[in-house]
């Protein structure tokens, strides 16, 4: 994070991390910081570090300072750091000392216990990380995309193929096995139709959300341009919901229809900060099928987002 502000919580399970561009100049810090300082104050009580990214010794201290004098006392900030590349000064005490590669490697042998990516070195390696890659599935998305409209409109085929989408997700969020290309062009061709996209957006929990996200991801960046809203939404809501906003942003980004209810809905939660843990799971909507919530993409031709409801449920997002 460089050229960055960092707020560290002493229990990062219960609060989250916050992190802002540092400014240019010194006279700029205080109104910045305290701005931070602000928003934070509302994530409950405790100690925090903060760290300031940056090879300025003269700003990261005038930022530091302007943090702690603005974070309440409810809020304590425990400990003032700068960090220049591999070497690290507390602010607040005479203690330095360098991040070794037996740091790294303690770190990133926790990653690979949890089984979680090592971080992006950088914004732009995170954005890459979005791009489309491996085969063109429009034919096949299209394809699958009509057989869930023939499913929804009748008989037992639409719950056979809710059935089928909880078995294919809860095995790649178990495993980490992402599916191959037809099962892919299968579930991004479902989640066209309303009531199978919530299906499976009521599957996520705050529990399990880093492996939704990174299934996801992983059919966003397989997704044609067409077909690519809702698996957009379901990325983005999988990140939010794992605490990677960032995450969430980028993957807003791909999106060809900026109307799109639920990505509208994942972006509020985004811009705002609302935080993930009020989410239970099974809080998705369930709509009623309509003849505007299952029609299929078409080839060259922007999706329009489904109308919900007038029957708008009490808890949770709307469709």
């Amino acid at each position: 994070p460089d050229s960055s502000l960092v707020i560290f919580p002493d229990d990062p399970h219960r609060r989250p991390f916050a992190r802002i561009d540092l400014p240019d100049t010194i006279e700029d810090c205080a109104a910045t910081m305290h701005a931070l300082a602000r928003a934070y104050a509302t994530r409950g009580d405790g100690p925090v570090m903060v760290l300031a990214f940056t090879d300025r010794l003269d700003l990261a201290s005038a930022a530091c300072e302007a943090v702690a004098e603005a974070m309440p006392a409810t809020q304590p900030v425990a400990a003032q750091l700068a960090v220049d590349g591999d070497h690290w000064l507390r602010l607040d005490e005479p203690t330095f000392g360098t991040i070794s590669q037996a740091d790294r490697d303690r770190i990133a042998a926790e990653y690979v216990l949890a089984g979680r990516r090592q971080p992006y070195t950088s914004p732009a390696q995170l954005r890459a990380s979005f791009d489309p890659r491996g085969p063109d599935l429009t034919d096949a998305v299209l394809t699958h995309a009509h057989h869930a409209i023939t499913a929804a409109r009748g008989g037992p085929g639409l719950a056979a193929e809710k059935a089928w989408l909880a078995e294919v997700v809860t095995d790649a969020v178990t495993t980490g096995a992402m599916p191959g290309d037809e099962p892919a062009a299968r579930m991004i061709g479902d989640v066209q139709l309303v009531p199978l996209r919530d299906h499976v957006w009521a599957l996520m929990d705050r529990s399990d959300a880093g492996g939704h996200a990174a299934l996801w991801k992983n059919l966003l960046t397989r997704s044609p341009q067409e077909a690519i809203d809702p698996v957009v939404s379901l990325a983005a809501f999988g990140a939010w919901l794992a605490g990677e906003g960032m995450a969430a942003r980028l993957a807003l980004e791909r999106l060809n229809n900026p109307d799109y209810s639920m990505a509208q809905l994942v972006s509020v939660a985004v811009e705002h900060g609302l935080s993930p843990a009020n989410w239970a799971r099974g809080q998705a909507p369930q709509p009623e099928v309509g003849a505007e919530q299952v029609d299929p993409p078409r080839r060259g031709i922007r999706r329009d987002p489904p109308t919900p409801p007038s029957r708008r449920p009490q808890h949770g997002p709307q469709p």
